[in-house]
C-alpha cells in the first residue's frame, strides 16, 4: 500500500478520534472554541493542533511548543565565532507545524491589509524587508504559534490575547527606550544632549501647544543648536 494512502488514512483516523473525544470532554471542547477564534484557523486545523498537541501544560513555553513543531531556525556556531541562522529545524510533529504554516499562509491571504498581528507581520517580512515568500510565513507561523499558545494556556479568545501581548510589548519597549535615556542624561552634556531633545520636539512638533513651541524655539537658539528650518510658529 501506497505511503501516502497509509498516512492520509491515520490523519482521517485521528480527526475521528478528535471528533468523538469532543463529546466526552469539556476542556477538548473548550480548546476547541477557543482555537476557532484564531484567524485562518478552520475546524480541521484546529483539530489538527489540538490532537498533536496533546496537551499544552506539557510545553513551559512558546518556545518550547515551536520547537515541538520544529519551527526554530538551526543554529551555525564553533566557538567566538559569529552565530548564523540557518532553515527550520524540521525535527518536530510535522503534521502541527503543517497546520500552523497553513493557518499563518491565510492570514496573509485573507488579513495582510488589516490590523491583525500576523497577517501585516508576514506582509512586512515580505514586501518592506523583501524576504522570501517561504521565509516571512513560516516567521508568521512562529508567531501565530505563539498566540496558539498563550490561547490554550490563558484560556482566553485569540483578540484578548493579542491585546495583551501587544500591551506588554509595548511596556518592554517604553522599558528600553527609558533606558537609553536614563544612559544618555548620565553619559552625556547639556549641550549634547539638546539636540536629540529638540529634534523630538521637532517631529512631534504640531502635538505642541504654542507656549511649548516658543520655549522650545528659545532653548535651541540660547544653545546654538536649533535644528535648520525650525521656528516657534511653523512645522519646517
Amino acid at each position: 500500500m501506497n505511503a501516502k494512502r497509509i498516512a492520509k488514512e491515520f490523519r482521517v483516523k485521528v480527526l475521528k478520534f478528535g471528533l468523538e473525544h469532543t463529546a466526552v470532554s469539556s476542556q477538548f471542547k473548550t480548546n476547541l472554541e477557543l482555537l476557532l477564534s484564531v484567524p485562518g484557523v478552520d475546524i480541521e486545523t484546529t483539530l489538527t493542533i489540538v490532537v498533536e498537541m496533546v496537551n499544552v501544560d506539557f510545553f513551559w513555553s512558546p518556545k518550547g511548543l515551536a520547537r515541538w513543531a520544529g519551527l526554530p531556525p538551526t543554529v551555525k556556531q564553533s566557538g567566538y565565532r559569529k552565530r548564523r541562522n540557518g532553515h527550520i529545524y524540521k525535527g518536530g510533529n510535522k503534521w502541527l507545524r503543517t497546520a500552523v504554516w497553513l493557518a499563518a499562509k491565510s492570514c496573509y491571504i485573507h488579513l495582510k491589509d488589516t490590523d491583525e498581528p500576523v497577517g501585516s507581520f508576514i506582509k512586512r517580512l515580505y514586501k518592506e524587508r523583501n524576504k522570501h515568500f517561504l521565509v516571512a510565513v513560516t516567521a508568521g507561523s512562529r508567531k501565530l504559534l505563539t498566540y496558539i499558545y498563550y490561547v490554550l494556556k490563558s484560556q482566553k479568545p485569540y483578540e484578548k490575547v493579542v491585546e495583551i501581548q501587544q500591551n506588554e510589548q509595548r511596556k518592554v519597549k517604553n522599558k528600553r527606550k527609558l533606558a537609553k535615556l536614563h544612559r544618555l542624561m548620565n553619559n552625556s552634556s547639556l549641550s549634547e544632549l539638546l539636540p536629540l531633545v529638540v529634534k523630538s520636539l521637532k517631529r512631534e512638533h504640531n502635538k505642541l501647544s504654542e507656549t511649548e513651541k516658543e520655549l522650545a524655539y528659545e532653548m535651541a537658539c540660547n544653545l546654538n543648536v536649533i535644528p535648520k528650518g525650525f521656528s516657534p510658529n511653523e512645522y519646517g
